[in-house]
């Protein structure tokens, strides 16, 4: 499973996730922090990526548009990058069934 991870969270979250995923990218290092949710989106479905957010709009394009991509949604406010990894490294076997699932788009996660 390839992860995007939205412009609001730390590119120092990709080391950490690597090992666990496919490819881990971040918006900020592949140029496009100042990319619009929708052209984001787009590359993300062109990609084969899931979209990591704190975004509630990811949540809002994926009720409109359906997937793919996949929105992994971390509603965690201003939760220190720490926090976020630790959610998401204790969530891995969940984002892969996200991964492999045909029906289900959407993974919400707000405790580790």
């Amino acid at each position: 499973m390839k992860l995007l991870l939205d412009q609001n969270l730390s590119y120092r979250l990709c080391r950490p996730l690597a090992p666990h995923f496919e490819e881990v990218h971040q918006v900020r290092r592949l140029g496009r922090q100042e990319s619009p949710d929708i052209d984001i989106w787009d590359f993300a479905r062109r990609g084969g990526y899931a979209i990591v957010t704190r975004d509630a709009d990811f949540v809002a394009l994926l009720e409109q548009r359906g997937g793919p991509p996949k929105v992994i949604y971390l509603p965690l406010g201003t939760a220190p990058t720490g926090y976020i990894e630790t959610c998401l490294l204790s969530a891995v076997d969940r984002i892969r069934e996200l991964g492999t699932s045909e029906d289900v788009h959407l993974l919400i996660l707000t405790t580790p």
